[in-house]
C-alpha cells in the first residue's frame, strides 16, 4: 500500500510549552504518552529529507515552520492513534515527554486518504500495515531555547512519528542533518510564455531541473499569454556564516516548439543576480547571494516558434508549338501543396517534396531547381529553412511523325540465279515514328 501526498499544511492547537509542536488536520484529545523511545516495534525505517525551514525564529518563545519529506514502513496489522512532532533533539524541555492535544490527522488532501478512524475511538486516526511516503509537509516546531535562554541558532530537529498502543507509545524517531533556526533561501521561479508571432499558440508546459534545492524536477504550465505562473524553491545545503556554500543551478529543458527569449534573477532588492545562458537554459546563482531568509526571483520568458519554412516558386517553360504556360498545372506535393499555373509560389513547412506536372501531347517535360542545397532531384526536392528556391519546368514541343523503312533481304537460292533456277527474298517494313501505323 502506498499514499503520497504533496503542499500539506496542518494546524496547531495551544500545547504544553514543550521543544515541539503536534500537528494535525484531524482534531481531538489525545492520551498523555508518556516519556519518548525511539524503539519503535511496528514502526519501521522512518526517513525524512529535504528538511528546510521556512519560516524563520525571531525568538525563543516563537514558533517556526519547515517542510520536509516523510517516508515510513508499517508491518502487522491496524495501528491506532497517530501523532507526529518536531522535538529538538538535545530534549531542550528536559523531560522527554510527549503529551499533546492534537493527533494526526488526513496528510494525503484532496487524495483518498489511508488514514481512517478504525478502531472507533473518535480520537486519533488509524493506519493498516503498509509503505507510505508524503513529500511536502509544512509543519510548526517551537524555537529551540540555549542554556541563557535565548533563540538557539541552529538545532538538530527530531521527527518524532508513531501510534499508540500495547500500553504505551510505540514510535520511531528521524533526525536530519542540524539546520539553522532561519529561513532558508527562498527561489521564486516563474515562467511568462508570449506568441508574438500569431502562431495559435500562447500556452504551454516547462521542465526544469536544479541543484541544491528541494525541488530536482519542478515544472510550470502557463494557461494564458502574458501570464506568469511560479513555484517556490527552498535552497538546501551546507550553511556557513550566514550564506550556503554551494552554487544553485536552474536549467530550462528546451523545446523545439518554443523559443527561450528571456532569463532574469534578481534578489530582494530587484538587483540582478547570477548568470544564465539563454541557449543552454541554465542559471547559475551563485552561493554569496544565497543569505539565509532571502528571496530571489528567477523569472523565464519563451515566445511560440514560427515553423520552419521556405518559399518556393514554380515556373514554366514553352518551347515550340501552340502550347503556352497556362496549358499546364505545376505541383510540389510534400508537408504541404502548392499547385497552380507559371509563376505560383508560397511560403512552405522545410521538408522534401515531389514535383509533377500535368502533361501536355507531343510535349516533353524537364525540371530543374536553383536556390535550394539540394540538387538531386530524382528522390524530391528538400527544402530547409529559409531557403528562396525557384524550379521551372520546360516543355518542348516534340510532334509525333509517321515513318517507316522498307528493307528486302535474300532468304533463298542463288544470285544471280542460273535457269531455270529460283530466289527467295523477305521484305521488312519497320515503323520508326511516334505514331502507330495501321493497315488501311
Amino acid at each position: 500500500m502506498t499514499a503520497s501526498d504533496s503542499d500539506n499544511v496542518w494546524p496547531v492547537r495551544a500545547t504544553r510549552t514543550l521543544a515541539f509542536i503536534l500537528f494535525s488536520l484531524f482534531y481531538a484529545s489525545s492520551p498523555s504518552f508518556g516519556a519518548i523511545s525511539c524503539t519503535a516495534k511496528d514502526v519501521k525505517g522512518i526517513t525524512v529529507s529535504n528538511f528546510t525551514v521556512t519560516e524563520a525564529c525571531s525568538g525563543p518563545s516563537d514558533t517556526g515552520t519547515a517542510k520536509f519529506d516523510l517516508g515510513f514502513d508499517f508491518t502487522g496489522g491496524s495501528k491506532y492513534d497517530f501523532v507526529l512532532a518536531i522535538m529538538d533533539a538535545a530534549d531542550t524541555v528536559g523531560d522527554g515527554t510527549l503529551d499533546s492535544s492534537e493527533c494526526l490527522g488526513q496528510m494525503a488532501t484532496g487524495n483518498a486518504s489511508p488514514f481512517a478512524d478504525t478502531d472507533g475511538d473518535g480520537d486519533c486516526y488509524d493506519l493498516g500495515a503498509g509503505t507510505y511516503s508524503f513529500s511536502n509537509i509544512s509543519a510548526p516546531f517551537q524555537c529551540p531555547v540555549n542554556g541563557s535562554g535565548g533563540l538557539e541558532t541552529s538545532f538538530t530537529p527530531r521527527v518524532v512519528f508513531g501510534w499508540n498502543g500495547d500500553g504505551g507509545f510505540n514510535v520511531s524517531c528521524a533526525e536530519p542533518s542540524t539546520t539553522s533556526t532561519a529561513a532558508a533561501t527562498k527561489i521564486t521561479l516563474s515562467k511568462t510564455t508570449t506568441d508574438t508571432s500569431s502562431t495559435g499558440t500562447a500556452t504551454g508546459s516547462f521542465a526544469f531541473t536544479t541543484t541544491n534545492t528541494d525541488t530536482a524536477s519542478p515544472s510550470l504550465t502557463t494557461t494564458a499569454a502574458s501570464t506568469p505562473v511560479s513555484t517556490d524553491l527552498w535552497v538546501t545545503g551546507t550553511v556557513s556564516g550566514g550564506a550556503y556554500t554551494a552554487d544553485v543551478a536552474i536549467t530550462e529543458t528546451l523545446d523545439s516548439a518554443w523559443d527561450l527569449t528571456a532569463i532574469a534573477c534578481t534578489d530582494g532588492s530587484g538587483s540582478a543576480v547570477g548568470t544564465y545562458d539563454l541557449a543552454t537554459g541554465l542559471v547559475t546563482l551563485p552561493a554569496s547571494s544565497l543569505t539565509l531568509g532571502s528571496t530571489l526571483s528567477c523569472a523565464f520568458t519563451n515566445n511560440a516558434a514560427s515553423a520552419a519554412s521556405a518559399t518556393l516558386t514554380l515556373n514554366k517553360v514553352v518551347v515550340g508549338g501552340t502550347a503556352v504556360a497556362g496549358d499546364f498545372t505545376l505541383t510540389a506535393t510534400g508537408p504541404a501543396t502548392l499547385s497552380g499555373t507559371s509563376g505560383i509560389s508560397g511560403t512552405v513547412p522545410t521538408g522534401t517534396y515531389t514535383l509533377s506536372e500535368t502533361s501536355v501531347t507531343d510535349y516533353s517535360s524537364a525540371v530543374a531547381c536553383s536556390g535550394a542545397a539540394d540538387t538531386n532531384l530524382t528522390d524530391g526536392l528538400t527544402l530547409a529553412d529559409t531557403e528562396t528556391v525557384t524550379c521551372t519546368f520546360t516543355n518542348t514541343y516534340s510532334p509525333a511523325t509517321a515513318n517507316f523503312t522498307v528493307s528486302k533481304s535474300q532468304t533463298g537460292g542463288s544470285n544471280p540465279v542460273t535457269a531455270p533456277g529460283a530466289i527467295s527474298w523477305t521484305i521488312t517494313v519497320e515503323n520508326t515514328g511516334s505514331v502507330a501505323l495501321t493497315s488501311p
